[in-house]
């Protein structure tokens, strides 16, 4: 039986887009032991990987502190994975740059795992590139199941590769926490929380978003998902609503979290964890993204989501907060665009395709 540690860090979104990579491991090693390594959360929003993956996927999970530089822990982290004598050691790691991987590979290396896959040197795989043909990037699945391909390739748009595993268990919670709300109505799920101040459209937008659903919708309830932290803010945006509504954040787990989200008739919200959430179990959504990140690298999976990205010259800033433009990629996206966009989803005017709206460049299909 081979032994294999794969690494990768990060929290919802990021365990989620890593959903085929997952499986993908598990299905070539289906009766070796995989062991996965990632990091403690150390922001109190974000939610351990452990949370989110399927047990399936996975025997155990070694856990360190992220941004660790203490030669201690290293020395202790080093000893851990040493005497656990893995035969294969495979990176799920974002593309971080060049000498991070070196740095990545060193340390791998002298923690004496004979095989070493999937860290990334290429230039393809440290630089992100267009689609063929299109105007997005690739997206973080597509770039990490390149680094898989000696595994073989899959498609991701097959909803197996997204599968959660959610149990009856969580099913069963999901159902009884709605049954709160009236029975007949559809669902409409929101989440406003984001770890980066440069991701988030701002309070006054959602507000003036959620009053003109209300008027609109009112034959929907309307349920929050988030951290604890954002509960204050999302209950603002539920008391304006005319119809039920559940404050469900920092109560679920995000794995219930994900089963609530599956009975939704649509979800709406930022660039987080919540969006690919909703976007796995295929409840279509409506996404108002900063250009923070490249478009298409971060954008939800499937055929079913709306994505507002402003193209704008700094796009792939990668900051945490904005200074000089003041937010400008999302701050200039409007509420009257949004509502739009959520009205035709909520009406079912809206073809069945995965659209990119482009405030300063319309709308581009993709």
């Amino acid at each position: 039986m081979n032994r294999v540690l794969v690494y990768r860090l990060g929290s919802i979104g990021d365990t989620v887009v890593a959903l085929p990579a997952f499986h993908l491991i598990r299905q070539h090693f289906a009766s070796d032991h995989i062991t996965v390594l990632t990091n403690v959360p150390r922001d109190q929003r974000a939610a351990p990987l452990a949370s989110v993956l399927p047990p399936r996927l996975y025997d155990d999970i070694l856990e360190y502190p992220l941004g660790v530089r203490n030669a201690r822990q290293l020395r202790t982290l080093r000893a851990q994975i040493v005497e656990r004598t893995f035969t294969l050691m495979i990176s799920l790691a974002e593309s971080r740059g060049f000498w991070k991987s070196v740095r990545d590979y060193g340390f791998f290396w002298s923690c004496r795992i004979p095989e070493i896959r999937g860290v990334p040197f290429r230039r393809s795989d440290l630089r992100n590139r267009l689609e063929p043909g299109s105007s997005v990037y690739r997206s973080e699945t597509n770039r990490l199941l390149d680094r898989l391909s000696w595994l073989g390739t899959i498609d991701p748009s097959e909803d197996r590769w997204w599968d959660l595993e959610l149990s009856d268990g969580e099913r069963q919670a999901a159902r009884s926490i709605l049954s709160t709300l009236q029975a007949s109505k559809p669902i409409l799920a929101f989440s406003v929380g984001t770890k980066f101040d440069t991701k988030d459209w701002s309070q006054p937008n959602w507000m003036s978003l959620m009053s003109r659903l209300s008027a609109a919708f009112s034959d929907h309830s309307l349920v929050s998902i988030g951290a604890e932290s954002e509960r204050a803010r999302s209950q603002e945006l539920l008391d304006v609503w005319s119809g039920k509504t559940a404050n469900l954040c920092g109560r679920v787990s995000p794995r219930v979290s994900a089963a609530v989200l599956e009975q939704a008739e649509l979800f709406v919200g930022h660039d987080s964890g919540p969006v690919h959430l909703a976007a796995a179990v295929g409840t279509p959504c409506v996404a108002v993204y900063s250009a923070r990140s490249l478009p298409g690298h971060w954008f939800p999976r499937g055929n079913k989501t709306t994505v507002f990205y402003n193209r704008v010259p700094c796009l792939g800033c990668g900051l945490e907060t904005c200074v000089t433009f003041a937010k400008k990629c999302i701050l200039s996206i409007g509420v009257d665009q949004v509502f739009d966009a959520v009205a035709a989803r909520l009406t079912r005017v809206t073809p069945d395709v995965s659209a990119v709206i482009g405030v300063s460049a319309g709308r581009l299909q993709r």
